[in-house]
């Protein structure tokens, strides 16, 4: 997830069309071989962002 989550921040910041950017944090698949729960998944996210935040 972390992975993605600096290649949409690198896509984003990229982008020279002058527009706003969004990213969407919207799984599109089964996590379950990869976190505990839906929970765990949204806990890890809250991380990540936090960490992007502060840099």
């Amino acid at each position: 997830m972390e992975e993605a989550f600096n290649q949409a921040i690198i896509d984003a910041e990229s982008d020279q069309s002058g527009l706003d950017k969004n990213i969407l944090f919207a799984p599109a698949c089964a996590s379950f071989d990869q976190f505990k729960n839906f929970e765990d998944r949204g806990n890890q996210f809250i991380k990540i962002s936090q960490k992007f935040i502060t840099e």
